[in-house]
């Protein structure tokens, strides 16, 4: 049985290639490349197909697509591929979508745009026929169903590498109980997307005492003027307190700050960010977000204790804070990645 991954080459596809290769036995996996050029390690393998023509790529990715038994669709964002699916439903059957949460959320985009309803047209029929959808956010899936009246089959379990918890340092968290001399250190959002809604957190902190607690917004990409403007908003709520991260950060340095956080707050209106968020909860941090994003039922129903946005404070103790950390480590495992993908292949 031929295993057809189709991808596009960026942080989630090249980790996923590696795992898979490093991890999981089975010879019939084969992966379909193209947009950024990937590194020699992939281009190298023998089962890795990399399309460097634009004109030909959709062409050679349907006839890979026809010879498959099964295709592995990393996201539906590039519209061509749900154009090419459109016009050959004989495939969705075979396809598993792996959703990525910004290929289904492209549903709640600006409806007035006769772009964006040409776009949905095509998607809608695509997504409703597509013959298996896997997301491990039970939410998520329930979204799919209500938008697109999807009928396919829902395999429940996470697929990326960036799903596995990685400590972020080797110390005892606890001691963010107790300890009275470190400075108490606040998450805001993660990027400079509108869609972390910052305006509304920094309100709500007008009428707390801000004093001894440091404040750090990443700010180091998407919009830019947004990130001018968060930024100015913020130094007149925060003053001194707020630490503005405006320049893109080596990870291990962006680790080292996350290690130190004691509250994280993300008020996105759908599911984001979840990969800084599970490293949090895996480190201890006491985490807020919105309770009607599909995300927050997914760690509750995991028994991880998130926090409800409406109901902030800066009190950065909790009871749950030592089963967080046990649950996300043990969940988000290297192990549990390698079954989920082997029961994806099988």
């Amino acid at each position: 049985m031929l295993i057809l991954n189709v991808m596009m080459v960026n942080k989630f596809s090249i980790p996923f290639i590696r795992f898979v290769e490093n991890e999981i036995d089975n010879q019939k996996v084969k992966y379909f490349c193209y947009g950024n050029i990937p590194p020699k390690d992939i281009l190298s393998l023998s089962n890795s197909f990399y399309s460097k023509s634009i004109l030909f790529r959709y062409i050679s990715m349907l006839y890979f697509m026809c010879k498959s038994e099964r295709i592995v669709l990393h996201g539906l964002i590039d519209f061509k591929v749900v154009l090419l699916l459109f016009f050959n439903p004989f495939l969705l059957k075979k396809c598993y979508w792996l959703m990525m949460g910004v290929d289904l959320y492209s549903y709640k985009l600006d409806k007035s745009k006769k772009l964006y309803k040409l776009k949905e047209f095509f998607r809608s029929k695509v997504i409703r026929n597509i013959g298996f959808l896997v997301t491990s956010v039970d939410g998520d899936y329930e979204l799919a169903k209500k938008w697109y009246k999807t009928i396919g089959k829902r395999l429940d379990m996470y697929t990326f590498p960036n799903s596995v918890y990685t400590p972020l340092s080797t110390k005892d968290t606890s001691t963010k109980d107790t300890s009275t001399k470190k400075k108490k250190k606040v998450l805001i959002g993660n990027s400079a997307d509108p869609t972390n809604n910052h305006m509304e957190i920094l309100s709500s902190l007008k009428d707390f005492d801000i004093e001894g607690i440091e404040f750090y917004i990443p700010l180091s990409y998407g919009d830019k003027s947004y990130a001018k403007y968060i930024e100015k908003e913020a130094k007149l709520i925060l003053g001194d307190n707020v630490i503005i991260l405006t320049d893109f950060l080596d990870i291990n340095e962006y680790n080292l700050i996350l290690s130190e956080i004691d509250i994280a707050i993300f008020n996105h209106k759908r599911q984001q960010a979840l990969s800084v968020i599970r490293t949090l909860l895996g480190n201890g941090a006491k985490v807020y977000m919105r309770r009607d994003v599909t995300s927050f039922d997914m760690f509750s129903k995991l028994g991880v204790k998130v926090f409800d946005f409406s109901d902030f404070n800066l009190n950065k103790d909790f009871y749950e804070r030592e089963s967080n950390k046990d649950i996300i480590t043990s969940f988000y495992s290297p192990t549990k990645l390698k079954l989920n993908l082997e029961e994806l292949f099988s």
